[in-house]
Parts: C-alpha cells; structure tokens; sequence
C-alpha cells in the first residue's frame, strides 16, 4: 500500500508540472512559477524514488527556458532572466537537498531491514523500546510469540499494554535505570508478557541502552528467550527430586539401605545401617559386605546369592550378621539388582528389614515347644528312672556293708554308687531345668550369699587350690534364695574348671541403677567367639563331662527373676559373668 502511495504522487508530480507549465505559458509568472516547481520537487519527500526531485528540477529548469521564449516581448528582458534564474537556483537547490533527504532517509529505511532480516533469523526475541517505554521494533520470533503483527507493536507502551500488572514495577524499575542512565549491558530480568490470546508467557529478557553517536540517550534493546517450558519442566523436576528425598528419608526411617558396586563394594550406606551394624559410614564405604559375616551361612548361601543377582534378577531371603562389637543380628533382605540396557547389573541395592526380636522370638517360640516336650520327658525320666536308681543304690549301701573292708568288691561297689549319684544329679538337673519351681522371693544379704555358696566351692576336693576373693558392698537382694545360690554355684564352678582348678576368681556385688549386681571374673583363657552365641543354649558344653543345662538353668532362673546374666570375655583375659537382679521386689509370673 505504501508503494501504491508513492507511485501514484510520482504521476501527481508529473500532472503538476504540466499544469504549471501551461499556465506559465498562458500567463508569464517567471520567478513565481518556478516556486510551483519547488511545490513539486517536495512531493519527492514521500516518493519512492530520490531521483524524482532532480527529475522535477531539470524539467522545470528546462520548461522555464522554453516558457521565456515563448513569453511575449513587450516585458524587461533584464528582469525576466533575473527571476528565471533565480527561479532555476532556488529550483536546483531544493531539489539536491531533497534528494540528499531522500538518499538519507532510505539509507536508513535500508538499514533498518537489514537490520530486521538480521534479527529476524535469531532464535530469540529481539525488543526494541524508545525512552518512553513506546514499542520501536520487535522481530520475527518476538512476533511469533506475542501473536501479533509489527502494526499492532509499534508505538504502543510495552509496559502498558503487553506487561501483566504484576510485572509492571520491574519494567519501570528497568526504564528507571534507563533514564538514570546505569549500566544495563548484561542485565536481566524474568518476567511475563501478554500474548494474543490472553496467555502469559514466561519470558527471561538481557537488556541493554541504546545510544546515538552523539551519546544521546535513544531507548533500550531488550533480547528474550522463552522459558515457560523449562519452568514447567524445572517444576516437575522440582517435585520429582522433592518425592524422591521424601522416599528416601520414609525408606531411611524404615529400613537399612546400602548401594554397592558389582564387585560388593560398599558405595551408600543410610544412618540405619550404621545404626545396626555399629560401623561409621566412613569405616564402611568402600568395604565389602563380607565385613557383616557372621559365619552363619554356608558358602552355597552366598554363592546362590550373587549368582541371582549377577543374572539381573531380584534375590530375597534372611542373613545373619555380625556387628562391629561382635552382636549378632538378623535382617530380611532384598537386594535389586540395576542393570543397563544389554542387562548386565552395574550397581546392587540392598534394603533390608531388622528382624532380629522376629527370630528371638520365633526361637523363643521353638525353645518353649521344646521344654513343654522336655518337660514331660523329664516327667517320665523321675518316674522311670530316678526312682530305681534310689532303689538300686539302697541295694548297693547293704550289699557294700556286707563286704569286707578294703576288699576290691566293695570298692567296685562304692565307684557303682558314685555313678549312680552322677546319673542322678544329671536327672535333677534335667528336671530343675525343665521343670524349674516358682522363685519364692525373700530378701537377704548379697555378700553372705556369695559367702555361702564360696564355702561350697571349696568343699569339693577337684578345685581346692582355687583362690576366692570377694568384694561386697552391703546390698540387699529381693529373691529367691537357693536359686540365686544354684546359679551362682554354676558360674564358680564353671569358672573353677576353665582354670582347671587353680586361679584366683573374683566375685564383687554392687548396686547400679536401680539394679543389684553380682560379677564372676576368672583368670582362665576367656571364651571363644564360635562358642560365645552357644553358652546359653540346652545340652551345649565345652566340657568332657556335664550336660549342657548349667547355663540354660541359670538364665532361666533369672528370667523368672526379671533379671539377666552376660558372660563376657573382657580385654585383660579371662571371663566374666554379670548377673543383674531388679533391687526392688518384682512380680513373679505364674
């Protein structure tokens, strides 16, 4: 439409020059016709063409010469050249300096679409503002987002019209500086503008002022790249990694997580694993998980293990472990396998649950089951056995008597009765384990009870030359009096024996918050840690002779006590047993 225009005053001028022309023929102006031209040759400040001025000046010039000839006679010749020429020099002079406008202002028209072709092939949107904040120039990908043409742009205020409300301060914070004249170059700013359709687009602008070769201060050019998708997607992000922390802190609250590589190298580890296994994390990254066997399983269990997981599959099953500090204790593990694209695992995660009261429970279960049966084996064993052998026994005694002294017959008679009394002693045993009375609480002194049950140790001849030393401090202890001294003649004799009948044990009782307590210490070569999870357990001894029950029975008495017993072997050497009983009168269950 702009073309249309200029061509069409281009045939206008031509129109009025012609006009011109007849009427200075008709009626000699001189000087005032060639000011008609001057009319003509300012058309070309709208032309399309710069060369139209010198055009309308040459033709004019030329038009003055033919209208003075043909003007009549009768006027002053000097006069009439005077204005012509005039004419003709005011004539040219317009139009040069037209036609240098013109050549100006399409060097600028020039430029600035070149310009717009450059900014139009960037990827980013290009904003130009004058000092007032009016729209100069927006290219093609700006245009593209807005939605808009350069038409609807131009001249408007960006801040007023294209700017949420709730942005507007930063933009005028922005021109602020413009205005003030602060350095802008690399400056930036997040904020949202109006596309067509009502959308607001998160754009993030660098800004920068624009300046004249004089210094003046001529607007401000704005590049802005689109991140209204990369918000979303830092968002989505954002909430990923915050529910993935929040599986992770739920996981570590409830479970005992590790990573390893796929050598079994240990790369993670959460607080719970320390927790358990008592190993800083630093004391575990990078170790093998063969710092927790505990010797429990068989080769064949690890070696199905890392065979199933090295196949990319999931394994699942119990383990055993063994704490920094020698504890044992059990876990449901699950070890995942995470594999890359040709399947093959480069990295394990174990997630394993503590199950260690599980088991102690179910084992609990299992050893309740056993003494039920226990009990009424031993039942039939007081029944069927112990009461023929006090009859056996009885028979012995009178047939010994009979016999002559120091005859090899009554010796063999007497060994037969100390037999006897050892198989019965093994059956009382059996019964007091099995089938242990209610305790029969009744409170006494802790120091003559060790006292006591000392005298009792020396009465046997096998470990006379065992030294006794007791360190008593005057507590009183709520219990029931011939146990307490059963178990505590199980741990001298026990300790008498490891030093094979010479040594000095040492027996100490004290009171420690709010609990009486009562430690055994030898000098013997301490416990072994293969045997030290075994003590405990029915029917297991070290011994070449004995049943096992000692220890059981000890412990079983003081559960019914509410009390606990350790056996320990402490850095000096040797052994020590430490029995704890409430201080205070407890409950004793039926």
């Amino acid at each position: 439409m702009r073309l249309t225009l200029r061509s069409n005053l281009d045939v206008l001028a031509w129109i009025l020059i012609v006009g011109i022309f007849a009427i200075d023929l008709r009626y000699p102006a001189e000087f005032a016709a060639n000011l008609l031209y001057v009319g003509v040759i300012l058309l070309a400040l709208w032309s399309a063409e710069s060369r139209l001025a010198l055009q309308v000046a040459a033709v004019g010039t030329f038009l003055s010469i033919i209208d003075d000839l043909l003007s009549p006679a009768a006027r002053d010749p000097t006069v009439a050249y005077f204005n012509r020429g005039v004419g003709v020099l005011v004539l040219w002079v317009t139009a040069l300096g037209v036609r240098s406008y013109r050549r100006t202002v399409n060097q600028r028209e020039a430029a600035r679409q070149r310009m717009q072709e450059y900014l139009d092939i960037v990827s980013v949107a290009v904003l130009v503002l004058n000092p007032e904040g009016r729209v100069v120039l927006m290219n093609r990908r700006g245009l593209e987002l807005i939605g808009l043409t350069e038409a609807d742009l131009l001249g408007k205020s960006w801040i007023d019209v294209f700017v949420p409300a709730e942005d507007r301060r930063q933009w005028r914070d922005t021109m602020a500086a413009v205005h003030r004249g602060d350095r802008l170059a690399g400056s930036s700013q997040v904020s949202r503008m109006i596309a067509r359709d009502g959308t607001l687009r998160v754009m993030s602008w660098s800004n920068a002022i624009l300046r004249d070769e004089a210094g003046t201060l001529t607007g401000m050019v704005s590049s802005g790249e689109e991140i209204t998708d990369r918000l979303r997607a830092e968002d989505a992000l954002r909430r990923s990694v915050k529910d993935l922390e929040d599986l992770k802190y739920a996981l570590d609250q409830s479970a005992i997580v590790a990573t390893t590589d796929v050598r079994g190298d240990i790369t993670y580890v959460n607080d719970k694993f320390c927790e358990i296994s008592k190993y800083s994390h630093d004391e575990l990254i990078g170790r093998n998980h063969r710092i927790l066997n505990s010797g429990q399983h068989p080769t064949e269990f690890f070696r199905d293990l890392y065979r199933t997981i090295g196949q990319g599959r999931v394994w699942r099953g119990e383990i055993r472990n063994r704490a920094k500090d020698g504890s044992l204790y059990w876990v449901d593990t699950t070890v995942v396998p995470f594999v890359d694209d040709r399947g093959h695992p480069y990295q394990y995660v174990a997630i394993r649950y503590d199950i260690t009261e599980r088991k102690e429970s179910e084992a609990a279960l299992r050893e309740q089951a056993a003494l039920a049966q226990l009990g009424k084996m031993a039942a039939v064993v007081a029944h069927e056995v112990r009461n023929p052998l006090a009859g056996i026994r009885g028979a012995l005694q009178v047939i010994g008597r009979r016999l002559a002294d120091g005859s090899r017959e009554r010796d063999i008679a007497s060994e037969i009765i100390t037999r006897i009394d050892t198989l019965n002693d093994i059956v009382n045993d059996l019964l007091q384990f099995a089938r242990p009375r209610q305790p029969v609480l009744s409170s006494f002194s802790a120091a003559q009870l060790v006292q006591e049950t000392a005298t009792l140790l020396r009465e046997d001849p096998s470990v006379a030359d065992i030294d006794i030393r007791v360190e008593h401090a005057n507590v009183m202890v709520p219990a029931d009096r011939e146990q307490l001294k059963l178990v505590l003649l199980n741990l001298l004799f026990n300790s008498a024996h490891a030093m094979q009948g010479k040594g000095t044990i040492r027996v100490s009782t004290a009171e420690r918050d709010g609990f009486i307590e009562l430690r055994v210490v030898d000098e013997g070569p301490g416990i072994p840690p293969h045997v030290r999870e075994h003590l405990f357990e029915p029917f297991f001894t070290t011994k070449h002779r004995g049943t096992g029950l000692g220890l059981a029975t000890a412990r079983r008495i003081l559960d019914a006590h509410h009390g606990t017993i350790e056996l320990d072997s402490p850095p000096a050497g040797g052994a020590a047993a430490i029995i704890r009983l409430p201080a205070q009168p407890q409950k004793v269950e039926k």
